[in-house]
């Protein structure tokens, strides 16, 4: 069984995430810097392996006092804790889904992630097919703007929702999502719109 190994550049993935703030105001940012790998075993998806990781230090709200503060100890600790790191551990096709497991490593704690992928949702750009995967993040277990002390009682602190949802792209040839059965049950590839992705 031939493997084979692709190398992600910088450019093939993106991660989205949005926030809710005093229950009425989404945040929304993206972490760039990207890099890592994405292993196939042959045809055998159950067998993929993929790891991943984005700068902190690179995550952008387009606000620069706001980007100034999640860089900063009390929230991404970029200086400390400079990569945000996924490492798959399961693949496989759920009902129309491509389902990842795997652990998630941000500001230095590791907590399991179960992502999924819409098989409909395929994009095809040019050569290459994007996947997009969902999931939710405790905030507060990751340590993730929960100041220490009677900080944490701040209600500027307070008003954070605890879930963050991120939304990830990674696009990989058409080749290769065809020979591992991504591309099943009727489902194709649907042109690339040219929009980002909504969280």
């Amino acid at each position: 069984m031939t493997s084979r190994v692709l190398t992600v550049e910088p450019n093939a993935l993106h991660v989205q995430f949005a926030v809710r703030w005093f229950g009425v105001v989404t945040v929304r940012g993206t972490i760039a810097g990207g890099e890592g790998t994405v292993s196939l075993c042959g045809d055998d998806l159950s067998r993929a392996e993929v790891s991943v990781a984005v700068a902190a230090g690179s995550v952008s709200t387009g606000l620069a006092l706001r980007d100034h503060h999640l860089r900063a100890e009390r929230f991404l600790h970029a200086d400390l804790y400079p990569w945000v790191r996924f490492t798959s551990s399961a693949f496989g096709l759920e009902g129309g889904q491509l389902v990842v497991q795997g652990m998630l490593t941000l500001r230095g704690v590791t907590t399991p992630v179960r992502a999924s992928c819409p098989l409909d949702e395929l994009q095809r750009d040019g050569e290459q097919v994007k996947l997009c995967a969902r999931f939710v993040v405790s905030r507060s277990r990751h340590g993730v703007g929960v100041p220490p002390g009677i900080w944490r009682y701040n209600p500027l602190f307070l008003a954070i929702a605890d879930d963050v949802h991120v939304h990830v792209s990674l696009r990989i040839p058409v080749a290769d999502a065809e020979r591992v059965g991504l591309l099943v049950q009727g489902a194709r590839p649907r042109a690339a719109t040219g929009h980002n992705d909504s969280t």
